[in-house]
């Protein structure tokens, strides 16, 4: 039988869309539309009621990672899905770039992709700030109040 022997020094944060801790979140559902939202993405409101959409104006929400989605053909709600939407709490997200604990943090409409508020192109999602370090790539926490 073979045994492990080699062990990292630190374990993965996590992977984006996973909810970071047990504080207290909101997590809203809607179905998605227009295209796949991949966890862990900032998403807008859809045209009609309970739709969210990458590519819109109005933030909506950051995809929360559903393990009954996970490890299928793409980690990402399908159009037709309901997925949740974390809309206060904290939550696991890829930085877009380098950001630091307590930068203000917006998105990209287009791509849902989490960035510092005063970006280029970025919008702002009110009360949202990055709650760690990292390079841009790095998971990091995303906390929205």
């Amino acid at each position: 039988m073979a045994l492990q022997t080699d062990y990292p020094a630190t374990l993965a944060i996590g992977k984006p869309g996973q909810i970071a801790n047990t504080e207290a979140n909101n997590i809203i559902s809607a179905t998605i539309v227009g295209g796949p939202v991949a966890f862990g993405l900032a998403a807008t409101r859809g045209a009609a009621d309970n739709t969210a959409k990458l590519g819109g104006t109005v933030f909506y929400g950051i995809s929360v990672r559903d393990r009954a989605v996970e490890g299928t053909s793409v980690d990402a709600f399908a159009v037709g899905m309901t997925g949740g939407f974390m809309a206060t709490g904290a939550i696991l997200v890829t930085a877009g770039e380098a950001v630091v604990a307590g930068d203000a943090a917006g998105f990209i409409p287009a791509t849902g992709a989490l960035m510092k508020a005063g970006t280029t192109g970025a919008t702002a999602i009110l009360g949202a700030e990055f709650d760690a370090s990292g390079a841009a790539g790095a998971i990091v926490r995303l906390r929205i109040r």
